[in-house]
């Protein structure tokens, strides 16, 4: 099988055509999206970077989307997942949200469950479209599903790769053997960083060099963030005094986040006199530990606030607003909202894991902390709180980082598997 070459770095892939495929089908192949990453009028704001590089695909592939969502039962605590229509138009794009049982403590029956419910609209596209190629995002259960219901419909599909499925369910005994499989029978596999690039290839095994290529899945719109020449009138348009310390966290409060640590470290910072009253610690996203660190946040020495979910529009409000941007993930893939962030002109203090070492340059850019130590992060954030960044050297640092361009390189990917013989 013929596949693209991998380029180092995170820079998007130059991938080159290996041969010309036999119709014009496969030069423009119809392509599919299939993948848990994506969001629904019940939930905006999910995992926006798949639909935003959906968005920038679709001026150059014929594209859909099939994103599943869990079974809910009919009780009022699901509602809102029950709510989730089975058909949706976003932003011109058709996107079909069918069933999946996820049994609890048994989630390596996930996979074989998801392939059920994209195993009917995929044969029902693939009959209109001779030729159709599936894209998965996400390891698990997407690529195993996918694998499995490509199987049945001979379809081929390419898996994007995006952290978590990699960093944390590559290593759970029930799901690595599937996981493997699954990339295995992938005409390709996209990585969205080089660690991660580095994970698929130990999953792998030997050989598997030119079967993964490194696609950062993480852009920004200039139209929405940028540097605001006027920072002092956006704070009094939001309520935040001028003079005042303000360090944001965007993300969705799962465990994988460490903000459990973001909020030991600001709390010590505050305990020892180095945050005042009018500073704050905004936690911007939604999720299972929100509970839990609002509990954290009642006994904090220092001011936190909870946003919840927000848009685009007023996440980059925020972001500009702020100070800096703190991400103390234990494990990541290549974080959007960092880009975003230095795109604001906005400092970055994280976590050295996943991809953020290859956009935040140690000094210039931010400051980086080994993940799981809030005593260093603590110490980090007073230190960056401190001093003055360069804003307009940060946003020109990942300006070449558009949707654009990453879609192009993930389009270069898609027709070339698409051409190539099984």
């Amino acid at each position: 099988m013929a596949r693209p070459r991998q380029a180092g770095g995170c820079r998007p892939a130059a991938v080159s055509l290996p041969h010309k495929p036999g119709n014009a089908e496969a030069a423009n192949p119809r392509v599919v999206f299939v993948t848990t990453f994506y969001p629904n009028a019940q939930d905006p704001t999910r995992t926006v970077f798949v639909e935003n590089l959906a968005r920038a695909l679709r001026a150059q592939l014929a594209l859909r989307v099939i994103a599943p969502v869990p079974y809910a039962p009919p009780l009022q605590r699901w509602s809102k997942l029950r709510g989730v229509a089975r058909i949706e138009r976003r932003h011109g794009i058709t996107v079909e949200h069918p069933r999946y049982v996820v049994v609890p403590r048994m989630g390596w029956l996930s996979g074989l469950s998801f392939a059920l419910a994209v195993l009917r609209p995929l044969a029902r596209l693939a009959r209109r479209h001779p030729g159709l190629l599936v894209h998965a995002h996400c390891g698990y259960p997407d690529a195993v599903g996918v694998g499995l219901a490509s199987r049945l419909l001979g379809l081929r599909y390419v898996v994007t790769c995006h952290g978590s499925d990699l960093n944390v369910y590559s290593h759970r005994l029930g799901l690595r053997p599937q996981m493997r499989w699954a990339l295995r029978q992938a005409a390709h596999v996209i990585a969205v960083s080089s660690p991660l690039r580095q994970r698929v290839l130990q999953l792998l095994g030997s050989g598997a060099d030119a079967h993964c290529s490194v696609i950062p899945c993480a852009a920004v719109d200039p139209e929405v963030f940028h540097v605001d020449p006027d920072r002092d009138g956006l704070r009094r348009r939001l309520g935040v005094p001028l003079e005042a310390k303000i360090v944001v966290s965007i993300g969705k409060l799962v465990p994988i986040k460490g903000l459990p640590l973001l909020i030991q470290a600001w709390s010590a910072l505050g305990a020892r006199g180095r945050v005042g009253a009018d500073d704050a610690l905004l936690i911007i996203g939604t999720g299972p530990e929100g509970p839990r660190l609002r509990r954290m946040a009642e006994s904090s020495a220092a001011p936190i606030r909870f946003l919840g979910p927000l848009g685009q529009v007023e996440l980059a409000d925020w972001l500009r607003a702020a100070d800096l941007l703190c991400l103390p993930s234990l494990n990541e893939g290549t974080p959007n909202v960092v880009i975003e962030a230095l795109a604001s002109g906005r400092p970055v203090v994280a976590s050295r894991v996943g991809a953020v070492p290859e956009f935040v340059r140690e000094g210039s850019s931010g400051l980086l902390v080994q993940p799981g130590d809030a005593v260093q992060l603590a110490e980090a954030l007073e230190h960056a709180l401190g001093r003055s960044w360069p804003e307009r050297d940060m946003a020109d640092s990942v300006a070449q980082y558009s949707w654009q361009h990453i879609a192009q390189a993930n389009a270069v990917v898609l027709r070339a598997a698409a051409g190539c013989s099984r």
